[in-house]
């Protein structure tokens, strides 16, 4: 199998679970446990998932409507605080999707009714993380002064969180135990397919989403790998990022020192050796870099 970056758009493993047609009783179940509430009639749930929002990063989502409420399900493997801003350019899809789909009159003198939003953020990453509620306004060096805010409640669900959330959506508790079986594998297997194979099996030998994995094994397979696979992707782009702007730094301090303090490139290679911890020939390097710049 090609492990490569696959750069289409494609189903990651718990819109599958969660935002399907057939796994609307699923979907159900979720929102009950969330809420409390006790429906039965998955007939009662209509998706609203929009495709192709890959630029927001939202990948990992399920939109739905029921009764009054429109509801955006995300789950994050990493830690985020942007989620409120995407949250608000989400919605924005929505309601235009469900104000065209209803022929709504956004226009008329007439005030339209439309359903609350409700934005849930399921975190199983690596990190410790509290439940919380992140909020569109921190992100604002005015919060009081705002009149829009978004808020995103996030409910952690690894092993020893939000038992009783567990326990009211086994689905739930069967996703999150196979993530965990994906990263136990993947720390003690160098082959990323070996891992995620491994993985499967374990959990189909424990009855953990057993019929579903079974049935799906290829296209499981291969979307845990595809979304392993960008996220490394993303790392490297960061990472490469992050390079990027050490070097531009050192270059404006170079010319900050040659401009400003009249130091010679013998005093000036020894303080940003001390500064940016580098070697001899690192510091040199970047004085050449400088000079051809």
């Amino acid at each position: 199998m090609d492990n490569t970056v696959n750069r289409k758009y494609k189903d990651r493993l718990f819109i599958r679970l969660f935002g399907y047609e057939d796994t609307k009783k699923d979907t159900l179940d979720l929102y009950n446990a969330v809420n409390g509430s006790h429906y039965t009639d998955p007939d009662e749930l209509t998706l609203y998932t929009i495709e192709n929002v890959v630029y927001m990063g939202m990948k990992n989502d399920v939109a739905f409507c029921i009764e009054s409420f429109l509801n955006l399900f995300e789950h994050q493997s990493s830690i985020n605080p942007n989620m409120p801003v995407r949250g608000l350019m989400y919605f924005g899809k929505l309601y235009s999707k469900l104000i065209k789909e209803r022929k709504l009159n956004i226009y008329g003198q007439k005030l339209i009714m439309l359903p609350v939003p409700r934005y849930i953020t399921f975190y199983n990453g690596p990190d410790e993380l509290e439940d919380q509620i992140l909020r569109l306004t921190d992100a604002f060096d005015y919060p009081d002064l705002s009149d829009v805010q978004v808020t995103v409640k996030v409910f952690n669900i690894n092993p020893g969180h939000n038992e009783d959330l567990m326990r009211k959506c086994r689905k739930l508790y069967e996703y999150s135990v196979f993530c965990g079986k994906v990263r136990e594998y993947m720390s003690i297997e160098s082959d990323i397919s070996e891992a995620v194979n491994a993985a499967i099996e374990d959990c189909i030998s424990h009855g953990i989403l057993a019929e579903f994995l079974r049935k799906q094994k290829a296209e499981v397979l291969d979307m845990v790998i595809t979304e392993y696979n960008e996220k490394k992707q993303l790392e490297m782009v960061a990472r490469d990022a992050k390079e990027e702007e050490r070097k531009n730094s050192i270059l404006q301090i170079i010319q900050v020192y040659r401009e400003d303090t009249g130091y010679t490139d013998a005093e000036i290679k020894e303080k940003i050796k001390v500064k940016y911890n580098l070697s001899d020939t690192q510091a040199d390097d970047f004085l050449k870099m400088k000079n051809r710049a």
